[in-house]
Order: C-alpha cells, then sequence, then structure tokens
C-alpha cells in the first residue's frame, strides 16, 4: 500500500492487486480517484479523474461517494415525518450529491489480503448540518484484488431518532485513447426509467424503456443522445456491463444499491455509471428506494468492479 500527497496538498492511498490498481482519498469523502487494470503486462486506466487542480472544486462529483443522499432534491426541500427540512442549495436552485464529498472520512485500519489490499473509512454526521440534524454513520471498505475493486458500505442509525438516509458512488467509466464516448455499449438489466424534465427535476412517471433510446438491456452503443436518467433495477440481476474495443468493464450491485443513475456530461469524455440507493428526489419520494432508519438499524450495499477482455 502506498501514500502520496498530490499538488493540492490531499493524501492518496494507492490499493494494488494481482491485476488490479485503486487511488482512494479519504480527505476528499473517500472518493475513488482511479481504476486501473492491467492486460498483458499493460496497465489501462479506466475511470475518468479529475486533474489535481480540480479535486477540491469536484466540478463533475467525479469518483465521489454521495451521502447522506444522492442525486438532485428539489430547492433542497424535504419533508420527513411531519417536519420540513432545507439543505443548502448546492447547483442553482437544488441540492446534489449530498456533503460527504466536502468532508474527511476517517481511516479505521488497512492491510494485505491474499492477493492484494483493503482499506477502511468512517463518516458520522453529528447532527449538526443545515437540513439534517440526524446521526447517522457510513462506513465503507475498499478492497482490491485479483476480482477487481469490491466497495462495501455499511450505513446505521447512531441517533435516538428515525433518519432518512441514501447513497451512490459517482464514477466515469472511459473510452479508450481513440474512443468515443458515443462507441462505448452499455448493458443495463433494466425495465423503467424515471421521467425528468428540462431541469433534471422528476415529473413523477416511470416510463418502461421497451422501445425508447434508454433500453440497454441487451446491450447497445451509447450514441450521442445527452443522458441524465435513473435506472429502476430488474428483479434480483444488478449486473451492468460497459464494453469498449478491448475489454469490458462488469460492475455488480448488491444490497442497498437498487438503481442506477447514468449520466453524460457535456464535454462527453466519460460516462458516470451510477450505483445508488434511491433515485432524484428520494427523500421526498420513498417509493423511490431512501431508506428510513430507525436508532439503532443497520444497511448494507456493495458494489463489485472488475474489467475483462
Amino acid at each position: 500500500m502506498k501514500r502520496f500527497s498530490l499538488d493540492c496538498g490531499v493524501e492518496v492511498v494507492r490499493l494494488e492487486g494481482e491485476r488490479c490498481a485503486v487511488e482512494v482519498i479519504p480527505g476528499l469523502g473517500g472518493m475513488v480517484r482511479q481504476m486501473w487494470w492491467v492486460f498483458e503486462g499493460e496497465a489501462h486506466r479506466l475511470l475518468v479523474e479529475d486533474a489535481a487542480e480540480e479535486l477540491l472544486a469536484n466540478p463533475w462529483f467525479r469518483g465521489r461517494l454521495l451521502f447522506p443522499f444522492n442525486d438532485r432534491i428539489p430547492g433542497g426541500v424535504y419533508r420527513f415525518e411531519g417536519r420540513e427540512y432545507a439543505f443548502p442549495c448546492t447547483e442553482g436552485d437544488d441540492a446534489l450529491h449530498g456533503f460527504l464529498w466536502q468532508r474527511a472520512m476517517r481511516v479505521r485500519g488497512s492491510g494485505e489480503t491474499g492477493d492484494g489490499e483493503w482499506l477502511e473509512c468512517e463518516y458520522v454526521t453529528d447532527g449538526s448540518d443545515r437540513g439534517y440534524p440526524f446521526e447517522v454513520g457510513l462506513r465503507v471498505r475498499y478492497e482490491v484484488g485479483g476480482g477487481g475493486l469490491s466497495l462495501r458500505a455499511h450505513v446505521w442509525n447512531a441517533g435516538g431518532v428515525a433518519a432518512p438516509v441514501s447513497m451512490g458512488w459517482h464514477p466515469y467509466v472511459s473510452p479508450e485513447a481513440g474512443m468515443q464516448v458515443d462507441d462505448l455499449v452499455l448493458r443495463i438489466p433494466a425495465e423503467a426509467v424515471l421521467e425528468v424534465d428540462e431541469r433534471l427535476l422528476p415529473t413523477g412517471r416511470i416510463l418502461p424503456v421497451d422501445g425508447t433510446r434508454w433500453d440497454f438491456r441487451a446491450g447497445r452503443r451509447l450514441g450521442s443522445t445527452p443522458c441524465d436518467m435513473g435506472f429502476f433495477l430488474s428483479g434480483k440481476e444488478r449486473m451492468i456491463a460497459v464494453s469498449a474495443d478491448r475489454y469490458r468493464l462488469i460492475m455488480r450491485l448488491g444490497g442497498i444499491f437498487s438503481y442506477v443513475q447514468v449520466f453524460v456530461p457535456p464535454q462527453r469524455d466519460g460516462v458516470a455509471v451510477e450505483p445508488v440507493a434511491s433515485l432524484t428526489d428520494g427523500f421526498n419520494r420513498p417509493e423511490w428506494g431512501a431508506p428510513v432508519l430507525k436508532p439503532g438499524e443497520h444497511r448494507w450495499g456493495e458494489v463489485l468492479i472488475r474489467a475483462e477482455r
């Protein structure tokens, strides 16, 4: 395990396995900065990353953990158990992706496995944040080995009252050198998407993907269409694939991660494939997945990510 500092002052932890390496930054909310996979002795970068001078500004949430909520809350306002709360608006008139991305996680431990390395980080809210007077903990274990990266999330209610909570992860899959993001092939086992309006706010309608440009069930080229959509994953099969020319990235989701948000930024340098526990405005629409944790209650989620030829 290697630790080094960037020019902007943040410390990076590099975890290495037999065929995979990952960089994690605990001081920036436990973000995954980069992932490499080795094919025939050559390391391939799989994710789009912030330049060092972008890390503190966080322009596109690249690799960030999203907590205690993910995606968008219109106006930052939500109602819970008869009371109204308001997060600070962080993008226009809305609150976006929680606040963990601008906080430091505490490193609880690290070590070696039979074929790789692991790191465990933790963050607990203290109830003092505007709009979130709840005490909720998040513990994340990153483990790299021959099977790729395992990101295991453990969420629990550390306070004395019920609390709404959700989370996600925001990695951007990178096309190979010389390849356009439009040519990536996505496979998403989802039969429905959440419709949004021009402000990316949900209309309340859940649309079947059959016969639409959002039907990636059999695997289909991404194409040039703008995309920022939330997909309802079907049944127990939660395996997503993104195929480039020479490799395919596989992502398997478990536990609380029942949805995936797919976003292509305007510069089209990659595609964000985001495992999330709820969809846009989930705090106001619990039927879209945001769990409510009773005091002492725990939830778990897992993302397994690897590449193959």
